[in-house]
């Protein structure tokens, strides 16, 4: 049964929602769990409230640029995130939530993804990472230079120090490792200390629920349901 406030709430987000979901498409670098982009559908909805009140909602002004403010919405929940991940209180055991991620994403394909390797920690760099390299589905679309990559998911705290580095082509000072935010990503590399070149999965601080959200994603990837923004 349904609760009336879901049913409501459903309403309400609605057409926000797909605004929404419509600007996370769009994304080159990202992909959301769902509980992202409710969180930016429930934002967007609350700030549309706020122009409707000053009778501004419908001009054309605002209604022109409907989908680049639903993307900047989104941004800064991506944003907001990024910055709890970073403050994040407590210990975060990664290989225990990949596992979760694994199991939830058989539940979507029907059976348990099959590790080649791990869950584990990295056994490289000095970033904490924990990866997990799932076998490629029947589904699968074609990764990597021969088309046979398989996909690897990864938690971890990325060392901003050598991202710095990378980012300015190699220069700079060797410094002690700098943890970043927690972070999800999607990719085809066992992760080091920094992922560049791999999808990063907004989602809230690292957690079992949130881990199941990420295994569904996870399961859309592997099938070729979803793709990769990079």
């Amino acid at each position: 049964m349904i609760e009336d406030g879901v049913v409501e709430d459903s309403l309400r987000l609605g057409p926000h929602r797909h605004a929404i979901e419509r600007a996370a498409l769009e994304s080159r670098v990202y992909l959301y769990t769902p509980s992202v982009l409710d969180a930016a559908a429930a934002t967007l909805s609350a700030v549309r409230g706020v122009l409707d009140e000053h009778h501004i909602a419908d001009t054309f002004q605002f209604q022109a640029y409907g989908d680049a403010f639903a993307a900047r919405v989104l941004g800064a929940c991506e944003q907001r995130f990024t910055a709890e991940w970073q403050d994040l209180e407590g210990d975060v055991d990664p290989v225990a939530l990949l596992d979760v991620a694994v199991t939830a994403a058989g539940e979507h394909l029907g059976r348990r993804p099959e590790p080649v390797q791990g869950p584990a920690l990295a056994p490289e760099g000095r970033a904490v990472f924990g990866y997990v390299v799932l076998a490629r589905h029947d589904e699968s679309p074609d990764w990597g230079p021969g088309g046979d990559a398989p996909l690897v998911l990864s938690l971890g705290r990325p060392d901003m120090h050598m991202l710095a580095v990378a980012y300015s082509s190699g220069a700079g000072w060797d410094g002690p490792y700098d943890p970043g935010p927690w972070r999800w990503y999607l990719g085809h590399e066992v992760p080091r200390d920094v992922c560049i070149t791999e999808t990063t999965v907004i989602a809230p601080a690292p957690a079992p629920a949130v881990a199941a959200e990420v295994g569904a994603i996870t399961a859309r990837v592997l099938t070729g349901d979803l793709p990769l923004p990079r």
